[in-house]
């Protein structure tokens, strides 16, 4: 990464090199090294070079001050799990008559969304407002990202829905199974799945019921496609505590009334559940998830 390499756009050669002489900053050249990777993925197939979206990256990561060949394997791994989803769905997309394109475009956004955590463009912000009545989620936006270009190019124009207690037309609807808890509290049913998609998130809800409670316990996924739109305020009784998770992240464990949630963030996308249970058992649907 030492030199320059000059088979690349001109330009970009000379932003880097320009970086490496001391005269511009990190910042700047970060967001146009992001601009150059986003504009190079919306021209024509035939017309994108990978060496050149190749390149920005690499250098976007020594800008991060990050190992490169291990951040270069673990975006090779992301990428190997998506292929492998697309696989596995393609049959089911035509099983449930889903537009084939769509679903298969839904899994490359979600794997770009996962991108863009590795490498990320922004940041969550989290807080107890004075009187700890709530709990703020927002998130914070640093750099340009590719992400909502890519769902623009869906073809969403407008908010689709799913309510269904099948669980192969949620696998139909997205293109792929979201990931979600396998164990349930004791007495606790599956009630039925919700899906959303927009141009700017997707969101997957798991509901379950119970006999003996009037309330819901859900579990919620989104996949935002930018930081800005990352938002959610929680009611609570009073400050909750930060957990350290099964699933290697710090969730926040609070209550209000008689539920208990739990949120946590994962770059873009967020995490959370709610309802009428104990916190222990609130852990383990967390532990369960895959």
């Amino acid at each position: 990464m030492n030199n320059v390499n000059e088979s690349l756009e001109p330009q970009i050669s000379a932003l880097v090199l320009m970086w490496r002489n001391g005269e511009l900053a990190s910042e700047k050249l970060q967001g146009l090294l992001a601009k150059a990777v986003e504009i190079e993925l919306t021209k024509p197939d035939d017309e994108i070079s990978m060496k050149v979206v190749e390149y920005c990256e690499s250098v976007l990561w020594e800008l991060q001050g990050n190992d490169l060949q291990h951040e270069a394997n673990h975006k090779d791994e992301i990428w190997k799990v998506v292929r492998q989803q697309l696989r596995k769905n393609r049959s089911l997309a035509h099983k449930h008559k889903i537009g084939v394109a769509f679903g298969l475009a839904m899994l490359i956004v979600i794997g770009m969304v996962v991108l863009e955590n590795v490498l990320p463009n922004g940041f969550v912000s989290t807080y107890s407002t004075p009187d700890e009545q709530l709990y703020i989620v927002e998130g914070k936006e640093t750099r340009v990202i590719l992400v909502p270009s890519a769902m623009a190019s869906l073809g969403v124009d407008e908010d689709l829905s799913i309510q269904t207690t099948n669980l192969d037309e949620i696998d139909a609807f997205f293109g792929f199974r979201p990931p979600m808890p396998q164990t349930f509290p004791t007495g606790w049913k599956i009630a039925e799945y919700e899906g959303h998609i927009s141009q700017i998130k997707w969101t997957f809800m798991l509901i379950l019921f119970s006999d003996t409670q009037d309330y819901h316990t859900t579990y919620q996924i989104t996949v935002n496609t930018t930081y800005k739109d990352i938002g959610t305020a929680y009611h609570q009784n009073e400050a909750g505590n930060i957990v350290e998770l099964p699933n290697g992240f710090s969730g926040y464990l609070s209550s209000n009334m008689e539920d208990t949630f739990i949120t946590w963030q994962d770059g873009l996308i967020s995490y959370d559940i709610s309802g009428p249970i104990l916190a222990d058992e609130v852990l383990v649907m967390v532990e369960s998830i895959k």
